[in-house]
């Protein structure tokens, strides 16, 4: 189950803890005291600075935190992520946080028309995937490739995705009653 706020994932009654949790969105460093052990996987690490507010929070506590990094796959200045050209040397840094466990990349395509127009924004997702993630194994049957989202998913699967956001196609009819 993705969540894309803190403060909702805490109201959110859950007997598991936080396997299965992911959060999705953007995770400010103010707020990396209060991930840390409500979820399994952060989707969105796009900062050494937020790696670094991470394993602050988990260094005492003696655990890790699995990661997917966030690449920036548009020129907007709102949206976050590493750009491509950046991520090498975004991972070597993330060597100085034993307490993270980088286990992927997650993108998010611009919001383009025609939508076959998103395509090589995933094709370079995957290559850069396959260059960083794709000779690991973890232990949870990734390492993962997150991109895709209810409007684009199927091309994303077509160019490697393995983990896809399609709650607005799942829940979209919950909210409108159709």
């Amino acid at each position: 189950m993705g969540e894309n706020r803190i403060q909702a994932a805490r109201q959110r009654p859950d007997s598991t803890g936080p396997a299965g949790r992911r959060f999705i969105g953007h995770l400010q460093t103010n707020k990396a005291r209060q991930a840390v052990g409500l979820f399994e996987w952060i989707d969105s690490l796009d900062s050494l600075r937020l790696a670094e507010a991470l394993e602050k929070a988990l260094q005492p506590q003696g655990s890790r935190q699995k990661v997917l990094i966030q690449v920036k796959l548009t020129s907007r200045e709102s949206q976050g992520g590493v750009t491509p050209s950046d991520l090498e040397g975004f991972l070597d840094g993330l060597s100085g946080f034993p307490s993270l466990i980088p286990g992927g990349l997650m993108g998010i395509a611009p919001f383009i028309e025609p939508l076959e127009a998103v395509r090589p924004h995933f094709r370079t997702m995957h290559e850069l995937f396959v260059k960083h993630f794709g000779d690991r194994k973890l232990e949870d049957g990734g390492p993962y490739l997150s991109m895709g989202m209810s409007r684009d998913f199927e091309i994303a699967v077509e160019e490697g995705a393995n983990l896809v956001r399609i709650g607005t196609a799942l829940f979209e009819n919950s909210r409108t009653g159709h």
